[in-house]
């Protein structure tokens, strides 16, 4: 009987668009979750396939503040600064060498040499952590070095092809062997070095801190250097405040960082729209049944209350032709008094119908 009545009230198309509906719902909100998930799983460093957000920020150049030597460092205010911002996890420091370096090797027959600069960056920000990265200085070992892909495509794309000499791949330069002219504060030395990585985020030639501190201090002139460049793990990357932030201040972001980062905080926003768009409609549906479920339980009350009411009459009627007469012949006060109304009525079950009758 409910069966029917739920039948009768809602059409089988109306139940299917409905269980569609929360289908749908449900579908969008948990690919909403999901997708969170992955980019929280990334930033949190769980996935290999998705990187955490850097940008390595420096001071403007202007031309008359570079011709007279004017120093375009970040000092401990300005970094404290930048640390304490809400959108900033971490920053790092780029040490910068304060000593002569220059690089010589031999490849194909050929001898080569240029002068080099080498930065030290925290090893948390590297993206690589390469086998061998540690410099003892008491050891006979060589440098290790980690150097960005941008200037192994220079080299293979650029210089080889105009100078004739063979392209080499990442794995050939790792085998090349390289030695370093250390010099500065009336010393020099040669050591040996190699390259043990490639860096996509870096653009720069790195060296380890322990080696970049022992020769600052061996070769250096000794004078304090605030860093050039830093770099910044950002909380929420593609943030507008951190655009805003750079340019009041006269900072630039090295790359392309802002337009990557923009497309993220896109992502975002429109995950967050979406969950609540999911969300709207199962609400909706959840509404739409609470609604059908009332007017179900209406319908069935009243189906209940139909057959009594229907039977209170028939009742009567029987009462009537069968129960009125016999009690009216045995009646001892000679006429159908209340008591005897009562008594009939509860005889045949119809109570105060008996009795109004």
């Amino acid at each position: 009987m409910v069966w029917r009545l739920l039948r009768r009230n809602i059409s089988v198309w109306q139940t299917a668009g409905y269980a569609l509906a929360n289908f749908v719902g449900l579908s969008i909100v948990l690919c909403a979750l999901k997708f969170y998930c992955d980019v929280r799983s990334g930033e949190q460093g769980e996935d290999p396939y998705v990187t955490r957000d850097y940008i390595v920020i420096s001071k403007k150049v202007s031309g008359i503040g570079g011709l007279l030597g004017a120093d375009n460092g970040f000092s401990p205010d300005e970094i404290s600064e930048i640390a304490g911002q809400p959108w900033s996890r971490r920053v790092g420091e780029f040490t910068s060498a304060d000593f002569n370096v220059s690089a010589s090797l031999d490849m194909g027959g050929r001898g080569m040499s240029t002068s080099l600069f080498l930065e030290s960056v925290p090893d948390e920000f590297f993206e690589i952590t390469p086998s061998g990265w540690s410099f003892d200085p008491e050891s006979d070992n060589a440098v290790p070095i980690i150097i960005s892909k941008d200037y192994l495509t220079l080299y293979n794309y650029g210089y080889a092809a105009s100078a004739g000499v063979p392209q080499i791949s990442e794995g050939v330069v790792g085998m090349v062997p390289i030695r370093l002219s250390v010099s500065g504060n009336g010393k020099q030395k040669w050591l040996k070095a190699r390259v043990v990585g490639f860096s996509s985020r870096l653009n720069t030639i790195a060296v380890p801190d322990r080696f970049m501190d022992w020769a600052n201090s061996q070769f250096g002139e000794g004078k304090p250097m605030n860093p050039g460049r830093l770099i910044i793990e950002t909380v929420s990357p593609g943030n507008p405040k951190i655009e805003d932030f750079l340019k009041s201040h006269g900072y630039e972001a090295a790359g392309d960082k802002g337009a990557s980062g923009k497309a993220a905080y896109f992502l975002s926003v429109s995950t967050a729209v979406v969950a609540g768009i999911g969300a709207v409609i199962c609400l909706l549906f959840r509404s739409m049944s609470a609604r059908i479920r009332h007017t179900d339980a209406e319908c069935v009350a009243s189906a209940s209350e139909k057959p009594r009411q229907a039977a209170q009459p028939h009742a009567a009627g029987l009462y009537s032709r069968l129960c009125q007469p016999l009690l009216f012949h045995n009646c001892r006060c000679g006429q159908l008094c209340g008591a005897c109304r009562r008594r009939a009525g509860d005889a045949v079950g119809v109570g105060s119908v008996a009795g109004a009758a």
